[in-house]
Parts: structure tokens; C-alpha cells; sequence
């Protein structure tokens, strides 16, 4: 389907001033044109403004546009109507359920789409437009398995399971530290990537008091409150349905408000309104909006309470708020770089090119360092070598990813040190300091932070330390209990069905568990379960699970983080190393990022750092940022652009 004449007319104006060797000499052309002043003024219009008065000769194209399209097209039209996320916040407020997504028509933006991800995912796939998109439910791994087949919590109606925060206090709160072969950089990436392909819709409504249905408040055990527990509970809402689920036969099914690819969408938002929100106007449209502060550059962040970014978590830890800071510095700084190489690409074009290669950027240290480091060994294994945009994988996020393997928050720790530029420690910051202030952030710079982290031993996730299970975020939450909760209001299966989906055998005796070799882990599991094995939550028994040595997971998370991450990659048409995004020379170029030379280019005074930023290192193995590897941006040097 071809775009009308009109709405190709605007698209022309939108994009560049050339179409290929032929320019136009003026910013107004396109304004004079359309006063008709091409013919009224043809000596010096034909000649000054070809593209606007459709001089140029017959045939005359972008040979950077795809294939059957005559110039770049920067910009999407609309086809459809389209919700921000503070609107579809607002309107599953109203409706108690989540409003999802409405199919796209690809075929009307063919131009667009063959060289541009959408900010909604939309279009991705061609065939399917909706895989992929933002405000569409979880896939699943295993049909849902609520106690009447469509709607209630698991544990809630046909079986007694274990109260989840007993869970918590028994089996997985610990001060203890035991650690992994990573640096706490491992966690903080992994945070910030999670916000980039999930988001789950949840109205928070409930308190202790509460008798909503859908509340699913965790209720404080007798034995706690004897030994002068607070509180009666831990106020949880389940999360919102998606609108037409839930009843009848149409099972419950929750809705992730990100795009599931690795694309930048905690950096630039899910959707095309959001977007607009980040960037600066006019002619430095292709640049993120940023706060100078002695000379160096932060998110927007009124009242100091939280950083404007496309992503509303932004401020829970300290080092999501760094890494907020730093991806916002890399989009400026390429942006910068690509309007000098191309001074003839207009705004959108620039804003456009950069998102790409940030996301790329990603791409690489997330399959490049990230993902091995996670996996280990295994990795060459569970997540085999790239070998194409396969268009029958649904990318979209599983429920069981989002909502129990790759929550993985007993990585996190209490306390982080500080550590000035000759790696001494200066002090320590609570994880969650930020909250709500980022002030720490702004007034003390990224480096010191980044320092920490790259300095200190990761903790194992097979546990999780009281500060995340007495005092969550302010609160008195308990992020243990939320998440065996939490995989009961999702209906998963349980944690024998995902052994079994990965080819494990099945766990018949708590005594035989093989991946469990402490047996007083394995005792404590059979007492708080009956010595039921079948009852035993997805979250609880992949998280005690013993990782290989060399590995950070068991292998049943490992398992369904692979499949995620294969997802993620083989069915996202703009991963960065199909031959369709990017010239052979710079996809070479792109593998040559890492997150160190992010680091390095976006830090306020960083001169050295450790090539490998997941490896625990005090600066002993540090080099100068020079020698460090960085991409080649020339590459992007449009010959006719520029």
C-alpha cells in the first residue's frame, strides 16, 4: 500500500534536504514551495530548492534509503490511534484492566519501518505487527495454572501452599555474603536492561486493610508478630489484567508496557508520545534533554526527587541512576559526533541514527559480556551463535522471565563503596539512597559510583540480604515474599513443570536434588512445602538451586533466560547484526563496543578502567581509556550528506 500524495508531500518536508546528490540551499524551502513559489520564482527557485520544487532529475534518490523507497523517511504517519503510558496508566485506573496495544499497518510506512524501529515495537515484524509491541500481554512458557483455570492465585483456592513471607523468613533471607565471579556492575546492567524489555502494569490500591479481590496482601505469620513485628501484613495488588481476560475461558494474562527488545526503551520510552518528552526542540531535536551541572551533564530532574528518562524506576538504586546518567551522556555524545560527520542530515535523521546505535550498543554488551558472565560455561550452549532475523520467533517477553528467572535480587547488596579516581574509598552509600532523591547522584558525579561497583564482589543470587526483605525502598516491603506472591498471581505452573520444559528430571524426593546440595536447604524446602515436591514455586526452587562453577543461576532460570535472550535477538528484525541495519564495516565496528568504552567516553574524569567492567577489579588492572577500543563513528559518514 502506498502513502497518499499528501501525507507523502509532509513526509518529504520531514526528512532531509537532499535526495541524494540533489539538495536543497535553504531550511525554507519546503515553506516557499508550498506558497508557490516554484513557479511564481523558478530562476532561483528551481536552481536553490530542486527537492522542494521536484526539479531534481528523473530517478534522482537517497542511495541510503531501503529498497523502492526515494528518500529516508525519519518518521512514522499514524495509522492508528496510540496511548502514552500515563495514558494507559490512567485509563487501567478507570477500567481495572490494561487496554493493550492496537495492530499496526505496516504496509503504510513500509519506507519507515524497513530502516526504523517504532518506539512501541509495533512493526517489528512485518507479518505480525503486534509481536514485539509494548502493551501486549507476557508470552507464556506453560499454559497459566490458576486454582479455577482462569483468574485465582495459585494456593488460593485447591492447595494449601506455604505462606510466602515464612517462605522468605526460612529458606531465603540471609546476611550471609556469598559471592559469584562478577563484579556488582553484573546487577546493576541487569537492572537496567530489565527496565529496558519489562514493565509490568499494576494499580496500586491495597493496604492491610483492603478486601479488594484483587488484593493479594501477604499476611504477617503469628510467630512474627509474637517477636514484635509492626505490621500485619505486606500490602501487595495484583497485577492488572489485560482487558478481556480473566473470565469466561480466556485465562488471566498480565501485560508488559515495554518493549521486549534490547532497543533503548528505559533510555527513550515505549511509545512515540513519551519520546517527545526527552528530547529538545527544533534544530537540537536530536538530542536528549539534559541538565549542566558543573560542566557536566545529567538527566532533567525537577525538584531533585527523580531523573526525567523513559523510565519511571529510574531512581530505586544508585547505580541505575549512573547508568541513567550515562546512557543519557553516550546518546548526546554520538549525536553530537554524527551532526558534525553529516551536516546535511536534519534532526530527526540524527536523532534517529543515534537511537540505533545506542541500542546497538546494548545489543553488544548484553550478548557480548552481560549474558556470558551470567550464564558462564554454558553459555555457548544455551544460546547458540546468531545466524539471522528469524521472523516465526515471537520476541515478546515470558511471563516466567519478567516474573521469576530474571528476578535476580539477590545480587543486591546493602551497601556500596565510593572510590575516588585512585580507587581509595571515600565512603558508602546505601542501594537505595537514591530513592527519591537523586541528589547523591548529582552532586557527587557518576565516577565514584561506577568505581564501586566495578570494585566490589557481587553476591550470589540464591539468597537475599534483609535490607531487600525488611525495608524495601522506604517501605516496609519484602521483595522476597512479593516475588513468590507474585508468580502466584500469575498463575505459573509449578516448579517441577519448568525442570521438566528445560529436560531436568523430575524432583520426586527433597532428599534426591541433585541441583540443592546443601541438605538443611533442602530439609527447610520440605518442611515449609509438606514434602510435596509438586508444590514448590517457579521463584523458590529455581533460586535455590546450586549454580555451576563459573556460573551465577541454576540451570532452570538459566534455562528460561536463554530462551528469553534468544528471543530477544533471533526475532528482532533490528538486532544489530542482521546485514538489513547496518554496513558490514560497521557492524564490525559496533562489536568493538563494550560497556568500558561507554564508560570511558561518558565519564567526567575517568582515565583508566579495566577493559572487562563485570570483573572485579580495584584499579590494579585498569588501562587508560586510550587504549581502550571504541567505535569508529566515521563509519556512519554519509558521502553524499555531507
Amino acid at each position: 500500500m502506498k502513502l497518499p500524495k499528501a501525507k507523502l508531500r509532509i513526509l518529504e518536508a520531514q526528512q532531509s534536504r537532499c535526495l541524494g546528490p540533489c539538495c536543497d540551499d535553504h531550511s525554507n524551502c519546503f515553506g516557499w514551495a508550498d506558497m508557490g513559489e516554484c513557479t511564481r520564482n523558478p530562476n532561483w527557485m528551481l536552481p536553490h530548492c530542486p527537492v522542494s520544487c521536484r526539479s531534481c532529475p528523473n530517478g534522482t534518490r537517497d542511495p541510503a534509503a531501503p529498497m523502492g523507497c526515494p528518500f529516508v523517511q525519519t518518521r512514522e504517519v499514524e495509522t492508528r490511534p496510540t496511548l502514552s503510558k500515563a495514558e494507559h496508566q490512567q485509563l487501567l485506573h478507570a477500567d481495572r484492566c490494561v487496554r493493550l496495544n492496537l495492530p499496526n499497518v505496516c504496509s503504510e510506512n513500509m519506507c519507515y519501518h524497513a530502516k526504523y524501529r517504532t518506539f512501541d515495537g509495533s512493526c517489528n515484524n512485518l507479518n505480525n505487527s503486534l509481536w514485539g509491541a509494548s502493551f501486549m500481554p507476557f508470552l507464556r512458557l506453560l499454559e497459566p495454572n490458576y486454582d479455577d483455570g482462569v483468574n485465582a492465585p495459585v494456593g488460593s483456592r485447591k492447595r494449601h501452599l506455604p505462606n510466602a513471607r515464612e517462605v522468605t523468613n526460612h529458606l531465603l533471607r540471609t546476611p550471609a555474603t556469598f559471592s559469584v565471579p562478577a563484579n556488582a556492575m553484573l546487577m546493576q546492567f541487569g537492572q537496567f536492561l530489565s527496565h529496558d524489555m519489562t514493565s509490568n502494569t499494576i494499580d496500586q490500591h491495597c493496604g492491610c486493610g483492603s478486601h479488594d479481590i484483587n488484593c493479594i496482601n501477604v499476611i504477617i505469620p503469628p510467630a512474627e508478630k509474637r517477636t514484635g513485628a509492626r505490621r500485619n501484613c505486606i500490602a501487595l495488588s495484583r497485577a492488572t489484567a489485560a482487558c478481556g481476560t480473566s473470565f469466561g475461558t480466556n485465562p488471566r494474562e498480565q501485560v508488559n508496557g515495554n518493549t521486549p527488545f534490547i532497543d533503548g526503551s528505559q533510555i527513550y520510552g515505549s511509545d512515540s508520545k513519551t519520546q517527545n518528552n526527552f528530547r529538545m526542540n527544533g534544530v537540537n531535536s536530536c538530542f536528549l534533554r539534559a541538565n549542566m551541572i558543573a560542566g557536566r551533564m545529567f538527566p532533567p530532574h525537577p525538584g531533585m526527587t527523580n531523573f526525567a528518562v523513559g523510565d519511571d524506576r529510574s531512581n530505586l538504586f544508585i547505580g541505575l541512576g549512573a547508568l541513567h546518567t550515562i546512557f543519557l551522556r553516550l546518546h548526546n555524545h554520538v549525536a553530537g559526533q554524527l551532526r558534525n560527520i553529516n551536516p546535511r542530515w536534519n534532526s530527526e535523521r540524527i536523532f534517529q541514527e543515534t537511537r540505533k546505535i545506542v541500542g546497538a550498543y546494548l545489543q553488544v554488551i548484553t550478548y557480548k559480556e552481560f549474558v556470558p558472565v551470567l550464564l558462564g560455561e554454558d553459555f555457548p550452549k544455551l544460546i547458540p551463535p546468531y545466524r539471522g532475523y528469524n521472523p516465526t520467533v515471537n520476541p515478546s517477553v515470558t511471563n516466567e522471565f519478567a516474573g521469576a528467572a530474571y528476578r535476580l535480587h539477590g545480587l543486591i547488596m546493602e551497601r556500596y563503596p565510593m572510590r575516588d579516581m585512585q580507587w581509595r574509598m571515600t565512603g558508602e552509600l546505601m542501594f537505595d539512597s537514591m530513592e527519591g532523591d537523586v541528589s547523591r547522584v548529582v552532586n557527587g558525579g557518576t565516577d565514584f559510583i561506577i568505581r564501586g561497583l566495578i570494585s566490589t564482589v557481587s553476591r550470589a543470587p540464591q539468597r537475599i540480604t534483609p535490607q531487600l526483605t525488611e525495608r524495601v525502598l522506604g517501605t516496609q516491603g519484602d521483595m522476597g515474599s512479593v516475588n513468590i506472591q507474585r508468580g502466584r498471581d500469575h498463575g505459573f505452573q509449578s516448579y517441577n513443570k519448568y525442570r521438566a520444559l528445560c529436560k531436568l528430571p523430575p524432583l520426586t524426593s527433597f532428599e534426591a536434588w541433585p541441583e540443592v546440595a546443601d541438605p538443611a536447604t533442602r530439609e527447610r524446602v520440605k518442611v515449609l512445602y509438606n514434602n510435596i515436591p509438586e508444590n514448590v514455586d517457579l521463584y523458590v526452587g529455581g533460586t535455590v538451586e546450586d549454580p555451576a562453577p563459573g556460573r551465577i543461576v541454576g540451570p532452570t532460570f538459566a534455562c528460561i533466560i536463554a530462551d528469553q535472550f534468544i528471543r530477544s535477538r533471533d526475532g528482532d528484525r533490528f538486532y544489530f547484526e542482521n546485514p538489513e541495519v547496518f554496513t558490514p564495516p560497521q557492524i564490525e565496528a559496533l562489536k568493538m563496543g563494550t560497556l568500558s568504552s561507554v564508560l570511558c567516553v561518558t565519564g567526567e574524569n575517568l582515565p583508566a578502567i579495566i577493559p572487562n567492567a563485570f570483573q572485579v577489579d580495584d584499579g590494579t588492572h585498569a588501562v587508560p581509556c586510550e587504549k581502550i577500543p571504541a567505535v569508529n563513528l566515521n563509519l556512519w559518514k554519509d558521502p553524499l550528506a555531507s
